[in-house]
């Protein structure tokens, strides 16, 4: 983890980083990233943080082993690896492209939910809910998602979106639609790559339903024939070094998940970036990397693959990231 800057690391901080902002237009985005990649350090030598906090999990290789169904894999839409970019792309979710952007993930979940694998390229061009196959997959598959960034908020909204459409033809309808029983017995695994979640929720409308994941989540629960998923396994990546992201605390998951989610979380805050004592006495690292270096780590493909505290999760992970292991509990 990064040690406490001084005033001569926080100098050399700003410098680099009003640098990088000024790429674009002043000395050229490739020039910043040759300056930065100088600051990565001896790759032979990695003694990069790793904390993880959270219960077991299992990783996809599970699903993709289990002989009754198979690991289907989501990707939300990934941010470009340009600073200028990486911010923009709130803004769009918060104004007009919201519904845009969420019509094509829901889209594609309806696909993957309903859609064997080796019919994707025949798909039809709409997956419907009127669809008489419409979430067949769901009693067989097991369902990961791959977020980066914003994408974590969207998978969100989209399982929300979803669901309350499915809900308000419930209201209507005399019996319940298989997609959503099929729904409320999975349990969806979202791994969210340079997590945004805390800091999104300062800008955008409120969740639909906080503080009341007692009363949706438990079995005896007045709530529980409401619920969106059996659980929603929340798997948060951050760097220190990345201001763009950040560890879910354990207040967040009451009032910025939608509680018919019955969110758990684990938290791994990893230096993804290699910090170096080029720029500053206690150590610089490239707040780019720290943003969107997570598809060459091998810690955190382990984690996603192997799981966590399973015998399949790989050394990358058992012996270089320090485990504080709690129980997953539905708060």
């Amino acid at each position: 983890m990064c040690k406490p800057v001084n005033r001569i690391s926080l100098v050399a901080g700003i410098f680099a980083t009003a640098l990088l902002l000024g790429g674009c237009a002043g000395f050229g985005e490739g020039l910043v990233r040759a300056v930065l990649s100088q600051m990565e350090g001896d790759p032979e030598v990695d003694t990069r943080a790793c904390e993880i906090q959270g219960a077991p999990f299992d990783g996809i290789l599970v699903a993709i082993q289990s002989q009754d169904g198979q690991g289907r894999i989501g990707n939300a839409p990934t941010s470009e690896r340009s600073v200028v970019k990486v911010m923009v792309d709130p803004l769009v979710y918060v104004g007009a492209g919201r519904q845009k952007i969420l019509s094509a993930i829901r889209q594609s979940m309806c696909w993957a939910y309903s859609t064997e694998w080796g019919e994707f390229p025949e798909a039809p061009a709409q997956c419907r809910q009127d669809d008489p196959r419409y979430g067949s997959r769901l009693k067989m598959d097991r369902f990961f998602f791959v977020t980066h960034s914003l994408g974590s908020r969207i998978v969100l909204d989209a399982l929300e979106t979803t669901a309350d459409d499915l809900f308000a033809q419930l209201d209507s309808d005399t019996e319940t639609s298989p997609f959503l029983t099929n729904l409320q017995h999975h349990t969806v695994t979202v791994f969210m790559l340079a997590n945004q979640l805390p800091l999104l929720q300062a800008g955008f409308d409120p969740v639909p339903v906080t503080g009341q994941i007692g009363a949706y989540c438990m079995p005896d629960a007045p709530l529980y024939d409401r619920r969106i998923v059996a659980r929603t396994r929340v798997i948060a990546f951050s760097d220190p070094n990345d201001l763009l992201s950040y560890p879910i605390p354990d207040d967040f998951v009451q009032y910025g998940i939608d509680s018919r989610l019955c969110p758990t979380v684990v938290n791994m805050s990893l230096n993804i970036a290699r910090v170096s004592r080029l720029l500053a006495r206690d150590g610089f690292a490239n707040p780019l990397t720290a943003h969107t270096g997570y598809n060459d780590d091998e810690r955190v493909i382990g984690l996603m693959i192997g799981g966590l505290g399973r015998p399949e999760t790989p050394p990358a992970v058992t012996e270089r990231c320090n485990w504080i292991q709690v129980e997953e509990a539905l708060r």
